[in-house]
């Protein structure tokens, strides 16, 4: 089976460190094992990152994306092509996001 490489964009990474910085500030436990969720479900995806459903905001990106649920509320949006699955956003489902995208 096909293991497929990782790539993170700036944007995905200042995401997940604009969670971090937040959710430190009621608990750093907790900021801790938030970006241990999201680096591992990103590993994850090394395997059959077409197990997700499509994003339905996917017109925002340049091919088909995917959207992956990670600890109930974060989306990690990603698009797979060739051997390569870029993440491209990591999004709180509580917030409005819609002008990141």
């Amino acid at each position: 089976m096909e293991k497929y490489n990782i790539l993170w964009r700036p944007e995905a990474i200042q995401d997940v460190d604009e969670h971090f910085v937040f959710l430190s500030k009621v608990s750093k436990e907790a900021a801790l094992q938030l970006n241990e969720y999201l680096f591992d479900a990103a590993k994850s995806l090394k395997d059959f990152p077409e197990r997700n459903p499509l994003f339905d905001m996917a017109e925002s990106f340049p091919n088909k994306a995917r959207k992956m649920i990670v600890n109930k509320r974060y989306l990690l949006i990603y698009v797979v092509e060739n051997a390569t699955v870029e993440i491209y956003r990591v999004l709180d489902s509580r917030k409005q996001f819609e002008y990141l995208i």
